[in-house]
């Protein structure tokens, strides 16, 4: 059963249906006709619920947030585990391991450890050659990922002409059927007291720049099309889409088995999903623990897991 047919059987109110799809579509790029019910299902399970879904919610999907991104918590772990324990690598190529440890190549550098946690995502796990070979439940799980259909779109203007209209900027579109145009949400972001007038929002992958402003003037007015700044990323989604972002789900329960001395904590993995970066740091966490149970199955103390909590609140 596909997601629209079963929210059809579910709820009977067109406007309740639309915002749940057109909510979906915001916040993973896909359409409601391509994933089954169980995999929404599954993504319901894993923002723990719908309300949770919305941009707007307390504590809600974006909510997440690390000041400073992936650098500051670079920085973090190094006053905690010392500089020389953290190596910043170019992109991983290959990684391979036997009984005895594990081997992970990059373009410039080789390093060998007994063991291994993984926590790349989807994309990059596509760009890695492994020996040996993925399991076939992994290979299956990883060729069946799903593709967004939007892009990410950003606009910088002179000035925030959208205020003179007494408009905030945010525009939320519930035209499931397209007719209004490419844009499925613009929200503004502007930094006033640093006069910067910036509207960034998600629109069809397919879209043209003159048809997203078009569709922004129908908003805002004419002003909308003369642009200071323009730019787009079809990569939208590595951190908002859906933990898991495969079609099916069958060989899900295989995901997290080890792979010999690699732990597999990739975000997909994560319990709870507030965009990648948390999802990196719920699975890794995970991780780490299975890692020290592992190697310490006699020794391994609530103690261990309260000061794991620690760092991790640390951030």
């Amino acid at each position: 059963m596909k997601m629209d047919d079963f929210l059809e059987e579910l709820e009977d109110k067109k406007i309740v249906k639309d915002i749940i799809t057109q909510t979906f579509l915001i916040n993973t790029g896909l359409q409601s006709t391509d994933v089954s019910a169980l995999f929404f299902l599954a993504y319901c399970n894993s923002t723990q619920g719908i309300l949770n879904q919305f941009h707007k919610c307390t504590d809600g999907l974006y909510q997440f947030q690390i000041d400073g991104g992936a650098e500051h918590l670079r920085s973090k772990l190094i006053e905690l585990i010392g500089e020389e324990s953290i190596v910043k690598v170019p992109a991983v190529t290959h990684i391979s391991w036997d009984e005895t440890s594990v081997g992970i190549k990059t373009s410039k550098e080789y390093f060998f450890a007994e063991r291994a946690i993984y926590t790349l995502n989807a994309a990059d796990t596509e760009n890695i050659k492994f020996t040996p070979h993925l399991s076939s439940s992994k290979k299956a799980i990883y060729g069946s990922s799903v593709r967004g259909v939007l892009k990410k779109f950003g606009v910088i203007y002179e000035n925030p002409f959208w205020i003179n209209k007494d408009l905030c900027g945010d525009v939320y579109v519930m035209d499931t059927l397209g007719n209004n145009g490419p844009i499925k949400i613009c929200l503004n972001i502007s930094q006033m007291e640093n006069e910067k007038y910036v509207l960034i929002g998600l629109a069809h992958k397919d879209s043209k720049r003159f048809e997203i402003l078009e569709q922004l003037s129908i908003y805002f007015g004419q002003e909308a099309t003369e642009p200071k700044y323009y730019a787009e990323n079809q990569n939208s989604f590595l951190d908002l889409s859906f933990p898991s972002g495969f079609v099916s789900l069958k060989h899900f329960e295989d995901l997290r088995t080890p792979l010999g001395r690699i732990i597999w904590s990739s975000p997909e993995t994560a319990d709870r999903w507030y965009g990648c970066l948390a999802g990196s740091i719920d699975a890794g966490f995970k991780g780490a623990v299975d890692l020290l149970s592992d190697i310490r199955p006699h020794s391994f103390a609530f103690e261990d897991s309260q000061l794991m909590q620690y760092v991790l609140g640390y951030f």
